[in-house]
């Protein structure tokens, strides 16, 4: 390969994006692409200097600094399931990064935890994460400890129920930044089809997220990392074209719910009850 040719750049720029997913679990942008391609170009930095460079900076700390999970708890094999045909195996190993969601909302069992408005009056021990803030702050480390415990790396919130039960934006960028801290991803929740009115214009989403984005902004500006995900409907396009510009903002926003992976964690927890990710160890809990 010739120095200073395009497929040098290219290789280089490569690289350099192997390195941001690896380290800073993200894809490189345009401004660190750069930045690192002039540093190897111009001072002869390898793949292993600019590594430890990204290990200095604030974002790999916020992210690897943070409390250490646990190793997944081997779980007991769930009983047989009824006749049919079931995927229990995912057919490839998926990545540790923000964009691949190792989650559950709605159904990991917290012992001791009451019932809170919206949750279930006949299983409250199961916890809805969207609802930690309903929940007394001095159970909130048994919930995060029961998620660390199975391997899960998101923390699911949403913001049109913490809206409607009436915190202040401002108060819900807040617990974005606990959930963080607590070592998760919050994967936060835009709209909702029982608080917000359906088919809106581009221009009505804008103002109704615009401060949800104020609000979270400076938190991805810190290097932590909130991923903002469409739920229970939220179309992609109609986000695409309210938010156009090429910024950070909109590359969180992405079609998480929809992708292939996602789908088949969804598709195969839903209706099987059980499958298995190389590393760890889940189950539906039903």
């Amino acid at each position: 390969m010739t120095f200073g040719s395009l497929e040098c750049y290219l290789e280089t720029v490569r690289t350099i994006d192997t390195l941001y997913r690896e380290e800073l679990l993200r894809p490189s942008e345009a401004l660190g692409n750069a930045n690192w391609l002039f540093h190897a170009r111009e001072e002869g930095w390898n793949a292993d200097r600019i590594r430890d460079a990204i290990r200095s900076l604030p974002e790999w700390h916020a992210i690897h600094d943070g409390p250490q999970s646990p190793p997944a708890e081997p779980r007991p094999p769930l009983p047989p399931l009824p006749a049919g045909s079931y995927d229990r195996v995912l057919p490839w190993t998926p990545p540790k990064t923000r964009d691949f969601i190792r989650a559950d909302a709605w159904a990991v069992p917290v012992p001791g935890l009451p019932f809170v408005p919206g949750g279930s009056s006949e299983h409250p021990e199961r916890l809805l994460t969207p609802f930690i803030y309903k929940y007394d702050r001095s159970l909130w480390p048994a919930c995060f400890n029961a998620h660390r415990a199975r391997g899960y790396t998101h923390w699911i919130v949403w913001w049109p129920n913490f809206r409607a039960d009436g915190g202040p934006v401002e108060d819900f960028a807040a617990l974005c930044q606990e959930i963080q801290a607590a070592g998760f991803f919050a994967q936060v929740g835009l709209n909702s089809k029982d608080f917000d009115p359906r088919d809106q214009s581009p221009s009505e989403w804008r103002a109704r997220l615009d401060p949800l984005f104020d609000a979270l902004t400076p938190i991805q500006s810190a290097g932590e990392a909130t991923l903002l995900d469409e739920e229970r409907g939220f179309i992609e396009c109609i986000m695409r074209a309210g938010y156009p510009m090429a910024s950070e903002l909109v590359a969180g926003v992405h079609n998480g719910m929809l992708s292939l992976a996602t789908f088949r964690i969804n598709g195969v927890s839903r209706h099987t009850g059980s499958f298995r990710i190389p590393g760890v160890m889940t189950r539906g809990e039903t």
